[in-house]
């Protein structure tokens, strides 16, 4: 087959890089946190859509350093107990939490300490997602080229925890269809793994050999039980996906013409049918009744907190269920020796009670450790990240990024007020993380635009070889870049441009880009303003601050060029 390499072309980036608030994005460690859930008032039924009991653990000896059994009351409860199939979905690209604030959830790294611990208690798992493994590469804080290696070592990661099938999503199509399925199908048949993407109503161009990684269906097996997974993908997410080629990859036909003859299929040779919508819950809902047959069926969500119970269908015979969106949760289905006895259901929170067994994780946390973070380092994604003209606020033209020891010169209390928040440290963590030692970001452009100046434009910084003099979140992240200003300090029109005020903030919203529900879900404006305010610290009677600087040279070297 012809590999071709369709590379989509990047336009119209809106991300961002930090503004003055005085709680910068220093890490936090993990708090230690109970293993065991507390029960809920009324126990549920095995028979019953979810299961809200506790986790009911009993300590494990040896090998498992103490940890308490998960889900223990299921073996305990059900003899006849076998094992699980475990789903997830939508991670869009949070293969981890970035560290920037305590209690954050989600992250491969932690759920494949959950997997391995199931392993070790015994249980026989089967492993599914829904899809939408990767972020919107134009949006994404890492840009486009971090996208395609991220999603890349997401596959191998998946592959090194066993899992079986991923519904073909729209989300990971955005890179491009043609693109996407190669780099999919180029990775999984590199790595060897059992891992295939399914859909039931995509169907590949001829030409294209993809039977090994797209299929309209796999099998998987859980101890003695059968289970035969699906998905579809909604026709109208594909038919709005910007990509002028997709449909010489690939058709998508109406899915209840398509799920027909697998269901059908699927119900000759397993024991439980399980459909993965890459659509809305209303869509998985008309087809889970249509097709009664699928016992398991699997939705897209809108928020990050799915449901806790799974919505009964079909007089209690189908479980609709969500698992949230951005990692945060895996969905557990309970499987027992005998078909005919009712599936159980817990969502479990992947949260930082599992990094303490951090090591249990084996490869994939090698796989999205010290690879991942060497592959963007080697494919240079800090150049190619797709800058773009400063354009937040009104500033001189031809402006470029000076640092904020030019600053110094004329501002030496501002500077020194600057010097006592955390965005004067910012960079700091992203050579020593403090979330895992050992572990380098200075090369992860999804870190870097937020704890560096100017990142996302011209002439920001790049890299600390080629820009020491921008690391750190500097007074040109609030100001706007300072050459001009700089050069020529009793010009009052460029002086009048970099001015800034508490409204310009509210206004642009420009902290909470950094600042915002993932990286610290708890800033208040109003709370931090106060501690970053720097009004008339310093006085300019010195004749010699009149006199302009010779830009780049107290910085220590040039400053960009803006040509980047």
């Amino acid at each position: 087959m012809n590999r071709l390499r369709v590379w989509s072309t990047a336009v119209g980036l809106a991300l961002s890089t930090l503004v003055l608030v005085v709680v910068g994005c220093g890490r936090t460690a993990p708090q230690p946190s109970a293993e065991v859930e507390k029960p809920s008032a009324e126990p549920s039924s095995a028979a019953s859509g979810g299961d809200n009991a506790a986790l009911h653990g009993a300590e494990v000896t040896g090998g498992d350093r103490g940890s308490a059994v998960l889900l223990a009351d299921w073996t305990r409860d059900d003899p006849d107990f076998v094992g699980a199939l475990i789903l997830s979905g939508q991670m869009l690209g949070y293969h981890e939490p970035c560290g920037c604030a305590a209690k954050q959830k989600g992250g491969l790294v932690r759920r494949a300490v959950i997997v391995e611990r199931l392993r070790r208690q015994g249980w026989k798992l089967a492993l599914a997602d829904l899809g939408s493994l990767a972020g919107d590469p134009y949006r994404d804080r890492g840009g486009p080229d971090q996208v395609r290696i991220r999603l890349t070592h997401t596959l191998r990661a998946l592959g090194e925890l066993g899992y079986s099938a991923v519904g073909l999503s729209a989300d990971d199509l955005r890179l491009g269809t043609t693109e996407t399925l190669l780099q999919i199908d180029n990775t999984l048949s590199a790595a060897g793994a059992g891992l295939v993407f399914v859909s039931a109503n995509a169907i590949p161009a001829e030409g294209f050999e993809l039977e090994k990684t797209l299929r309209p269906a796999v099998r998987a097996e859980v101890g003695p039980r059968r289970l035969g997974i699906t998905s579809v993908l909604d026709p109208s997410a594909f038919a709005a996906l910007k990509d002028p080629d997709k449909e010489s990859m690939l058709t998508v036909i109406d899915p209840a013409e398509a799920l027909g003859p697998v269901l059908a299929e699927l119900e000759a040779d397993t024991d439980t049918q399980v459909l993965l919508v890459q659509g809305p819950v209303e869509m998985a809902r008309e087809l889970a009744e249509r097709f009664a047959g699928f016992e398991i069926v699997v939705s897209t969500s809108d928020t990050s907190d799915a449901p806790a119970e799974p919505e009964l269908l079909n007089e209690g015979r189908t479980r609709l269920i969500q698992v949230g969106t951005k990692g945060m949760y895996l969905g557990v289905v309970g499987l027992s020796k005998d078909p005919a006895h009712p599936p159980r259901y817990r969502r479990l929170e992947i949260n930082d009670r599992y990094d303490r067994d951090r090591e249990l994780a084996g490869r994939v946390r090698t796989i999205l450790g010290d690879e991942l973070q060497a592959a963007y380092r080697n494919a240079n994604t800090l150049a190619s990240y797709p800058r773009r003209p400063y354009a937040d606020f009104t500033t001189p033209p031809g402006a470029t990024y000076v640092g904020v020891e030019t600053c110094r010169s004329c501002h030496p209390k501002t500077v020194a007020k600057w010097e006592s928040t955390k965005h004067a440290h910012a960079y700091e963590p992203l050579i020593r993380d403090p979330r895992d030692e050992g572990r380098n970001r200075e090369h992860d452009a999804s870190c870097v635009s937020c704890h560096t100046t100017g990142f996302e434009y011209h002439g920001g910084f790049v890299t600390l070889a080629e820009t020491p003099f921008l690391k750190g979140n500097q007074c040109e992240n609030c100001h706007g870049p300072g050459s001009k200003h700089a050069s020529d300090p009793a010009n009052a029109e460029w002086r009048a441009a970099m001015a800034r005020s508490r409204d310009d903030f509210e206004r642009n919203r420009r902290c909470v880009r950094c600042h915002d529900e993932d990286n610290d879900p708890k800033f208040n404006f109003a709370t931090y303003w106060p501690q970053i305010m720097h009004n008339d610290l310093d006085t300019y009677d010195d004749p010699r601050v009149r006199t302009g600087a010779a830009v780049g040279e107290s910085a220590g070297g040039e400053p960009g060029s803006g040509e980047r």
